[in-house]
């Protein structure tokens, strides 16, 4: 999110807070801007042009790619190559399957953001734990990370949306694979403590460096791990997390060490 006009405005709080100690009679006037600016820089939300500018850039990307695959056979070049075709054509699926948890993203957070109501139920923890570690261990295996799940056998069951709920462990589960290196280890625990429903998914990756910490989950915030990882993301899947979270009365926070992993814990009440 920080990108060349934040730094061209740090550049000018820095010169106006130098300009500050003059005595001319302009000095009232140059105060009075450097604060406006330091509102800005020290805000987490994006303005609705930042979010659009940045969807668009994050969606054109595979949807042009997308394109030119496509074209390529439909519009016969490769009418004798099927193999190569066929390739183009995968090629073009796998870009397509890249977008949809974006596009997954966008309408829940639309929808959580409207306040629209969604159906709640009955749901058990334990099995959204136990299904989300099901599909993850193939994946954390061909990258040698060690998947561990500790989940009771009992149900834990909370009131709410099992697929809100499963988006939860999902984006969770996904940033502890992203962000943690060959040979690491990601945790998912499952516990009640004091009358709530206690879910801490950790990992032995390169952690959260303390100036972020504070902001990950404002929406669209990529901290320095997020902008260097090529499979970063959008700064969407946290927002999400916590605005599904809250949307079930419950809470979340992060604890992080440089170079030790991360370790996030969500609360919810328990179901009657």
């Amino acid at each position: 999110m920080r990108n060349d006009p934040w730094d061209l405005l740090r550049k000018a709080y820095d010169r106006l807070g130098e300009a500050e100690g003059c005595s001319s009679a302009t000095s009232a006037g140059i105060s009075e801007i450097r604060r406006m600016i330091g509102e800005v820089l020290s805000s987490d939300e994006p303005t609705t042009a930042d979010v659009l500018r940045i969807l668009g850039h994050e969606l054109k990307g595979p949807v042009a790619a997308m394109v030119a695959l496509l074209a390529s056979v439909s519009d016969g070049y490769l009418q004798n190559e099927p193999v190569r075709a066929q390739e183009m054509v995968e090629k073009a699926r796998k870009r397509a399957e890249e977008l949809l948890p974006l596009i997954d993203d966008i309408l829940e957070l639309s929808t959580l953001a409207s306040g629209d109501d969604y159906p709640r139920e009955q749901v058990d923890l334990s099995q959204v734990c136990d299904s989300v570690a099901h599909l993850w261990t193939p994946l954390m295996a061909s990258k040698a990370i060690t998947l561990e799940h500790q989940v009771p056998q009992n149900p834990i069951l909370v009131n709410g949306s099992a697929s809100l709920l499963r988006r939860v462990v999902t984006n969770l589960t996904m940033n502890a694979f992203k962000y943690n290196r060959s040979g690491g280890k990601v945790s998912i625990r499952l516990s009640v403590e004091e009358g709530k429903a206690v879910l801490k998914v950790s990992d032995t990756g390169v952690g959260i460096p303390p100036e972020d910490l504070p902001h990950i989950f404002s929406f669209l915030y990529r901290g320095r791990q997020a902008r260097r990882n090529p499979d970063g993301g959008l700064g969407l899947g946290l927002s999400l997390v916590k605005k599904i979270v809250e949307s079930h009365s419950g809470e979340i926070e992060a604890s992080s060490e440089a170079e030790r992993g991360t370790t996030m814990t969500v609360r919810l009440p328990l179901g009657s």
